[in-house]
Order: structure tokens, then C-alpha cells, then sequence
């Protein structure tokens, strides 16, 4: 039940982090740090970009779950199907579930797979979370 549920939470995420404006909220207009019960919220400096990030919490507190939401892309835990995004022509990438060193500790995590828009992007498997929201930064691709 928790798994399907963490399936049906991370793709409202990805919907309402993707699309940005979604209940009036976009890394440009978030505050810096949000809390719920729930769903934490973070912008994360990213070189010259803002990006925001967000992990689910079971009802224990527990992170089962996390997105980073760069301007043209996505770096997210391995529960999402980044196939079905590239379908989409959106760019995505995984990283490790989680760290203790919560969102900002996942930037420097190994990216483990790479959709084909984001591979276009540069986007690689090894490279860090990190060098991967850059390359989903940049604007001049």
C-alpha cells in the first residue's frame, strides 16, 4: 500500500514540479524552506540557478522520496519513471533514494540513469546531481 501510495504522491510532484505554476507556486515566487507534515520544500542554489527541490514523508517522518526541479529538467529518486517522461520530451535523470544530509546532501549523489532528452542535454549516469541540474539549467540549449 505505502509503494503504490509513494507512486501516485511522486507523480503529483513531478506534475506540480514540472509544471511550476501549478497552485501558484514556481521556484521564483516559493519561499526558500517550506514545511508540512508531509512534503518539505527547498530552493537549492544551483551555480547561477534556483532550483526546487522536495521530499514526500511517510507518516512517521521518514523520506521515502524526493524531485529536484531544474528550469529544463528533473533529477529525482529511483522510484520514477523517467521513461515516461522522456515520452513526454521532458528531461529527467535518479540519484540515490536519499541521504541524511536531506536535499542539499543529494547534490552531490552519483546520478544512476539518464533519459534520452536529458542525455541530450549532457546529462550522464556517474556525473553528481549537482553537474546534472546545471546542464538542466542552462538555457542556451
Amino acid at each position: 500500500m505505502t509503494r503504490s501510495f509513494g507512486g501516485i504522491a511522486l507523480s503529483a510532484a513531478c506534475v506540480v514540479l514540472a509544471l511550476g505554476t501549478s497552485f501558484g507556486c514556481s521556484a521564483r515566487q516559493a519561499e526558500p524552506t517550506a514545511t508540512s507534515p508531509a512534503v518539505q520544500v527547498e530552493q537549492l542554489q544551483v551555480g547561477n540557478a534556483t532550483c526546487l527541490g522536495m521530499k514526500l514523508l511517510t507518516a512517521d517522518g521518514r523520506p521515502f522520496a524526493f524531485l529536484i526541479r531544474a528550469d529544463r529538467g528533473i533529477v529525482a529518486c529511483p522510484h520514477t519513471d523517467i521513461a515516461s517522461l522522456a515520452k513526454a520530451g521532458f528531461p529527467a535523470a535518479t540519484a540515490k533514494n536519499w541521504t541524511t544530509n536531506g536535499l542539499r546532501g543529494e547534490l552531490s549523489e552519483k546520478v544512476l540513469a539518464v533519459n534520452a532528452p536529458a542525455a541530450a542535454r549532457g546529462v550522464k549516469a556517474g556525473m553528481t546531481v549537482e553537474e546534472a541540474l546545471k546542464l538542466m539549467s542552462d538555457r542556451r540549449q
